[in-house]
């Protein structure tokens, strides 16, 4: 550990170093636009302990520095913007903390139409265990830090004749407590043929990640080929091939591959719609992850752009682990805009990763329990037999994620922009499948937001949401946890440097574990003076 950590040193000294050795030759030209402000928050919450007995108020006091600024020149593009918050906690102040956020972008193009160098830095608090807390926030504690940073280079060229979007980066993850840390190479490719091409076509992507956490390696490799003959008749053959390789860090965890090779047909009905089929044969003899030999298999894309604000592009595939699908839909008009995805990616070293623990036994009465302090008998209490029943309690606590899991997500958002009010929705759905154990977790979520503009200065904001987290859903002992969350927040810009901010809140949770079952309410009002 002691090697690794000196090699992330390294390497955030490297791009450091890197960044302050090209700026000082290229800030002579281009617009720098700097903007600090400083706030006060301070938030009332009912019980900020979050429990369904014995509540805890408290008037959270944040105090904080936020530095925002970017500078655009011709091959130039720096963003920074990060804020810095001292919370002091009236309950108890044992537990002030300060928290930090950065969000940073740096790209210089080393020369037109070629290689660029980018940069990134991240950090960010997230909840410590989502499933026991998936709303953990500064008020309520239980939060993590999370660092993300990267360097790499990018290629990318677009003409008549092909495109290409490349790019090969190295990143780094480093987490609060030491959880779903990684780091590694990550390198992808795409390249189609461009407009003039007359006698061939073809369509390139590819990906590539090799990560390390705790001395454990994972290797993600992805390729599609397609090469095909411009017949000029509307119907154009084509070769596809494809391989996949996912080796897992856990040990003893086997290689999943998908590796086959195809005939198919293109047929351009329009020079705007195409649909791609082909026959596929698996080469080799590797087994899918049920532990069954990979058969043949039809594979089917289709790409529609009627407009330069619509387009639609779908695909039905075979993969180690039986069907694959692949969506994405974007509409834009001049008021209203939709986006609707559909993707399935193989992951590991993340934070999603729970385990159901067995807290213990406990002989409860029958009948809601509000609070384990329930399950305990005074010394002076007589025991009802026929008024007991025996109550495990499960905990699920996050580990560490060193195995393969297939995560699906399905995302739908959608804005409506009006002269002075704009209204927006979106639902989300996740299912993650640990590869390993075959455990399921469920994440489904909606989101409205109203905002109406009420004069020149004033904006009033409404946001509901409803969020369902489902862990280790195909089996008896499992947890769903269920959020409802409703805020209006009412926005006065005082002057152009000051802003003011009124917030009312309430948010509602239910879960199988009853005693963690709980109501909060908050009120809250912020000021930000900027310069």
């Amino acid at each position: 550990m002691a090697t690794m950590a000196m090699d992330t040193v390294r390497i955030k000294s490297l791009t450091v170093l890197s960044l302050l050795s090209v700026i000082p030759q290229i800030t002579l030209a281009g617009e720098w636009q700097f903007s600090p402000d400083i706030f006060v928050d301070e938030i009332y919450s009912d019980n900020v302990e979050l429990t369904k007995t014995n509540k805890v108020d408290s008037l959270v006091s944040q105090i904080g520095l936020a530095l925002n600024t970017n500078y655009k020149a011709q091959y130039l593009s720096f963003d920074f913007n990060s804020s810095s918050t001292y919370a002091m906690y009236t309950h108890d102040h044992e537990i002030d903390k300060d928290f930090h956020t950065l969000d940073s972008q740096f790209s210089y193009m080393l020369w037109p139409n070629g290689i660029t160098f980018t940069a990134s830095a991240g950090i960010s608090n997230q909840s410590r265990n989502s499933a026991r807390n998936g709303l953990a926030d500064i008020v309520s504690g239980n939060t993590v830090q999370i660092e993300n940073y990267s360097s790499g280079l990018a290629y990318n060229v677009v003409n008549s004749d092909f495109t290409i979007n490349s790019s090969v980066q190295y990143q780094i993850t480093e987490s609060e407590d030491n959880i779903g840390e990684r780091e590694g190479y990550v390198a992808s490719i795409e390249s189609n043929n461009g407009k003039s091409a007359r006698n061939i076509f073809w369509n390139i992507s590819g990906s590539y990640q090799d990560q390390e956490n705790n001395a454990r390696e994972s290797t993600f490799y992805q390729a599609e080929v397609k090469f095909g003959w411009v017949s000029g008749v509307g119907f154009n053959p084509f070769l596809r091939y494809y391989d996949e390789n996912n080796e897992g860090a856990s040990l003893g965890q086997r290689s999943l591959e998908s590796n086959s090779v195809g005939l198919g047909i293109r047929w351009l009905a329009t020079p705007r719609l195409y649909l791609d089929i082909s026959y596929n044969k698996p080469i080799g003899d590797e087994l899918n992850i049920d532990g069954e030999v990979q058969d043949n298999y039809l594979d089917y894309s289709l790409s529609w752009q009627p407009t330069q604000r619509t387009k639609l592009v779908a695909s039905y595939s075979q993969r180690f682990y039986g069907d694959s699908y692949q969506l994405a839909l974007s509409h834009e008009n001049k008021r209203l805009t939709n986006t609707i995805s559909y993707n399935e990616a193989v992951q590991t070293f993340t934070r999603n990763n729970f385990e159901a623990v067995l807290q213990g036994t406990y002989l409860c009465p029958t009948g809601e329990i509000n609070n384990l302090d329930e399950c305990y008998l005074s010394n002076d209490q007589n025991i009802d037999p026929t008024d007991i029943r025996i109550l495990p309690i499960y905990d699920f606590e996050l580990v560490e994620d060193y195995g393969l899991s297939l995560n699906k997500s399905l995302n739908w958002s959608s804005t409506l922009s009006l002269s002075r009010t704009t209204f927006s929705i979106s639902l989300n759905g996740n299912e993650r499948e640990n590869l390993e154990t075959n455990l399921i977790d469920t994440t489904k979520s909606a989101n409205f937001n109203a905002s109406r503009e009420l004069g020149p200065r004033s904006t009033l904001k409404l946001t509901l949401s409803y969020t369902d987290q489902e862990f280790e859903s195909n089996l008896t002992i499992d947890r769903s946890n269920r959020y409802l969350q409703a805020s209006l927040d009412y926005n006065r810009e005082l002057n152009k440097q000051l802003n003011a901010t009124f917030s009312i809140s309430t948010v509602n949770r239910e879960s199988e574990q009853l005693y963690l079952n709980y109501d909060e309410n908050r009120i809250s009002f912020k000021v930000t003076k900027g310069f």
